[in-house]
């Protein structure tokens, strides 16, 4: 069965509704037709969301649809590259479009997202999620290994170099805004731990006080420098202010023949400086709610 959310829904929950109608949005029900699994939210009709749909059969617009008041609006983009279609998911924070560039590669990570449209919403700047119907990869292309540095060459994780992917993506970046990645993990054997950072070619940077979480070895930031710590003060200045909030810190050294072509490594190798990759465990959104507010008092602020 086919859900439509109405427009006036989607781009306001209008400030004049009541707290109670917010928690408790219409959905209006329309025809049965062959798309039977698929929920179509209406982005808003704005100079910076273009009109459309956006496909949501994994629930995600459905289950933040409360925060979607009308300084948000939202649409989708589409394209294809070889032999793989991708869907980009875009959300602006209109009142505050150019601030931050929140980044959630992987459809299935449910918390990610949440928190995405929380900072968006707090902090400003703009969301962009891969979607991939609620999958981890797209076919048996993983998203956050297919960030393409031009040089025709593929990484290992890739199925065919992807620039126009990596173009696609990055376009939605403000200038010169930080870069703020969203991931989750499953914790225990994963190889996402301050425990593993030998797993990342990385070298773990343990806070001595760790925020609440319900999994504080998996709870952690990653940084990337193509230069080790010694070599990069900048760095390892916001490393040690991370540290002492509570954060853990994974550092990756970058080569560009060690590129796994994930979202770090591209910006390090670019010379992109504010990038920070948050991870908690899978479904612990209050700790990296918790952790975006941290983190963000630690980046360059907007002007």
């Amino acid at each position: 069965m086919r859900l439509c959310i109405s427009r006036i829904l989607a781009i306001g929950l209008i400030a004049t509704m009541s707290s109670a109608a917010r928690s408790k949005p219409a959905i209006a029900e329309a025809p049965q037709n062959s798309n039977a699994h698929s929920l179509q939210v209406q982005a808003s009709l704005t100079q910076s969301c273009p009109p459309g749909d956006v496909e949501d059969s994994d629930g995600d617009f459905a289950r933040n649809l409360s925060q979607f008041t009308a300084d948000l609006c939202f649409f989708q983009q589409s394209f294809k590259e070889g032999n793989l279609t991708w869907i980009l998911q875009v959300i602006v924070n209109t009142r505050k479009p150019d601030a931050f560039f929140w980044v959630v590669p992987h459809d299935d990570e449910d918390a990610a997202f949440d928190s995405a449209v929380y900072a968006v919403k707090t902090y400003g700047g703009t969301v962009v999620a891969v979607h991939t119907k609620g999958e981890r990869n797209n076919g048996n292309q993983d998203p956050n290994r297919n960030f393409d540095l031009g040089s025709g060459k593929k990484c290992t994780a890739q199925t065919a170099p992807s620039p126009k992917y990596t173009a696609e993506v990055m376009k939605f970046r403000p200038k010169d805004a930080p870069i703020v990645a969203l991931h989750t993990n499953m914790g225990g054997g994963s190889t996402i731990s301050i425990l593993k950072p030998e797993s990342h070619n990385a070298i773990a940077f343990v806070s001595s006080s760790p925020m609440h979480s319900i999994s504080p070895n998996n709870t952690l930031v990653f940084v990337a420098s193509v230069l080790p710590p010694d070599k990069d003060p900048l760095l390892a200045g916001f490393v040690k202010r991370l540290n002492a909030t509570g954060i853990h810190v994974l550092y990756e050294v970058v080569s560009i023949t060690k590129s796994n072509c994930s979202l770090s490594h591209y910006a390090a190798l670019k010379g992109i400086k504010d990038y920070i990759n948050i991870e908690v465990l899978d479904g612990d959104v209050n700790a990296q709610k918790a952790m975006v507010d941290k983190v963000i008092k630690l980046l360059p602020q907007p002007k």
